[in-house]
Formats: structure tokens, C-alpha cells, sequence
């Protein structure tokens, strides 16, 4: 089983699902790949939630042959490790929920990353 994650976006229901991968840290990790696709869109369109998660999946795809490992929807999913927020102002917050499979999310350790000005 992968490293299971959500990542939702300020002014936006859509939560993305993603099945592997979703540690932050590392040369696959989301934080890496998810902070300069966030400045990138930003300082193009501004916050735009909907359109960035649609340029967000696009680009997490590419190169991807598998048909599974995305999935959009509109709840957070009860089995994931980290969840991410990608803040309005393009930074992005990282929290692990601590619970049983169906219980709430508990949030605990968050961090913040802002953009490189």
C-alpha cells in the first residue's frame, strides 16, 4: 500500500485523493512537486482554486500510465497519512490526521510552507 494523501485548496470543496507518494518530503515528495506548480499558477491566474486543482492533476499525471492513483472528490478519505491546504496566499499547510480508520481526522503537527519570494 502507498503513502495516501489529500490535498485541498482554500475556497474550493474538491479534495484530490492521491493513492502513493504523498510523504512531503524527498525528490517524489509533494511538497516538491506541489509548491512550484502552486507559485507557477499563482503568479499567472492568481487563486483560482478549481482551475489550479485542474492544472494540479494534469501536471501530477504526466508521465503517469497507471489508471488509478487519483481520485477527486468532495470529503476528505479517512485513510490517509498527511493532508495538505494549499492556502490562498500560496503557501501550504501539512497535517497528519491521528485516529482509527473511520474516526475524524485529528489534526497534529502541522507545518507551514510559504513560497520562495
Amino acid at each position: 500500500m502507498g503513502t495516501r494523501c489529500n490535498i485541498t485548496f482554500e475556497g474550493s470543496k474538491v479534495v484530490l485523493f492521491q493513492h502513493w507518494d504523498g510523504y512531503p518530503d524527498g525528490d517524489n515528495g509533494v511538497l516538491e512537486r506541489l509548491q512550484p506548480l502552486v507559485t507557477a499558477f499563482q503568479d499567472e491566474r492568481g487563486h483560482e482554486p478549481d482551475m489550479l486543482i485542474a492544472f494540479v492533476v494534469g501536471k501530477f499525471r504526466e508521465g503517469v500510465t497507471q489508471v488509478t492513483g487519483y481520485r477527486l472528490d468532495t470529503k476528505l478519505s479517512s485513510d490517509v497519512e498527511y493532508i495538505y491546504r494549499v492556502k490562498a496566499d500560496g503557501s501550504i499547510e501539512v497535517r497528519q490526521p491521528n485516529g482509527a480508520y473511520f474516526e475524524r481526522p485529528i489534526y497534529r503537527n502541522t507545518r507551514k510552507y510559504a513560497p520562495e519570494v
